[in-house]
């Protein structure tokens, strides 16, 4: 079994994730620091934390909250957040052709942080906006001081059933249908789910230090060699299969899945008491 140390996965997903692990490293008082040497950090220069934006608002409206993810890290423990939870919510048009189209090296579905306080919770999203040539990437603060119900979000465990489900379908249609290739890859995706050298797995440079455990790892390695969309070539490319319906179900699942067990690999850390 080869090393599993590359994320083919659309980046704004796997940027989010990171900056949310390496807040709450740093919110449970590690040292940590999220630069553009990391495996996300990419347009490090254009990521802004803003309060108070709307997409169409021109630039001197916003209020910046912080420059770069370590002041972000040092604004949220000044605004008394203990800890963060990342969520996935999935597009309303799930199982849609033009679902399978979107996912064709576009981000599809919504990503929210949301940041505990003591007695409330704030609200964080993100989204990308070309200004001046460049795209920056904007993480806005767009609920404060707000109330939900109970948080609870599915163990690594139960993630681990999830994906454990959906692979095994997968491997079952495309064999089915001659797909042999794509049989492979899932079936690999299925046997990384169980591999217990944590070498073999993550590149260890994209967690913050001695925060994530072997079933964390496990997961975020499946979910990479897993994530199959993209554009030509790629498994939302297909087009030969005998049941089309099922095809379109079978790959929008498989990436409601594969976003929530981000969401859940995330949130394993710091562990619920």
């Amino acid at each position: 079994m080869s090393t599993v140390n590359t994320f083919d996965m659309y980046t704004g997903d796997l940027q989010i994730v990171a900056l949310t692990a390496y807040a709450n490293a740093y919110l449970n008082d590690k040292k940590v620091s999220f630069d553009k040497s990391h495996p996300a950090g990419y347009g490090y220069k254009n990521i802004k934390f803003v309060s108070k934006v709307a997409q169409l608002e021109p630039v001197a409206q916003r209020v910046l909250l912080a420059q770069n993810p370590n002041d972000w890290f040092k604004f949220l423990k000044k605004n008394n957040v203990s800890r963060l939870f990342l969520t996935y919510q999935m597009p309303e048009n799930m199982f849609s052709k033009d679902h399978l189209e979107a996912t064709k090296g576009k981000k599809v579905g919504k990503w929210n942080v949301i940041a505990k306080k003591q007695n409330s919770y704030d609200l964080w999203t993100n989204y990308t906006q070309a200004e001046y040539g460049d795209a920056i990437n904007y993480y806005h603060l767009i609920l404060k001081d707000t109330s939900f119900d109970l948080l609870k979000f599915p163990s690594l465990k139960t993630t681990k059933l999830y994906l454990n489900e959906i692979l095994t379908d997968l491997i079952s249609f495309t064999k089915e249908n001659k797909l042999k290739n794509w049989t492979s890859v899932f079936q690999k995706a299925l046997e990384i789910l169980s591999i217990e050298d944590v070498s073999k797995l993550v590149d260890e440079n994209y967690f913050p230090a001695d925060c994530f455990g072997l079933e964390a790892k496990q997961v975020m390695a499946t979910i990479d060699h897993a994530w199959v969309f993209g554009g030509m070539g790629s498994f939302t490319d297909v087009s030969q299969v005998n049941d089309y319906d099922l095809y379109r179900r079978l790959s929008a699942n498989l990436y409601n899945t594969l976003c929530n067990a981000l969401a859940a690999v995330t949130n394993s850390y710091p562990a619920e008491d």
